[in-house]
């Protein structure tokens, strides 16, 4: 993930260990089909 960021210029994301659960939810929900909450994550990172 940080290297496709990178690549286009974004600054790498840095997912503390506090933030843990909701990057985990963020990745099921992604699965899914739903991308919100990890670009929300992301975004917030």
């Amino acid at each position: 993930m940080n290297l496709i960021l990178m690549k286009f210029g974004y600054p790498p994301a840095v997912i503390r260990r506090e933030e843990r659960e909701d990057y985990l939810y963020a990745l099921e929900a992604a699965d899914e089909g739903n991308l919100t909450p990890l670009i929300d994550l992301i975004a917030k990172e």
